[in-house]
């Protein structure tokens, strides 16, 4: 986990091999607003359906952003608002 206090970094790894897969970012993290970024570095879709299901929306790319295994990836920047969380549960 790397970071300051309004950013936290997670590196998704395999659990066998420690061999880098991915990594998720919390841009922005504020507390009193309950308002955070989330930007997304992986090479599997289901991580990112999931995301859209749990209630993020995706705000936008940053096109080939990422260098990882001789190959560039595009950055997903997603986010998700309390009140889309509620709505979503049927509050």
């Amino acid at each position: 986990m790397a970071g300051g206090s309004d950013h936290k970094g997670f590196v998704i790894a395999d659990l066998q091999s420690e061999s880098y897969i991915g990594q998720i970012d919390l841009f922005r993290l504020d507390w009193k607003n309950r308002s955070a970024e989330l930007g997304l570095v992986i090479g599997v879709t289901r991580a990112y359906r999931c995301y859209l299901k749990c209630g993020f929306r995706e705000e936008g790319r940053l096109r080939e952003a990422h260098y990882y295994n001789g190959r560039y990836h595009d950055i997903i920047l997603m986010s998700v608002l309390r009140n889309d969380v509620i709505q979503g549960a049927g509050v």
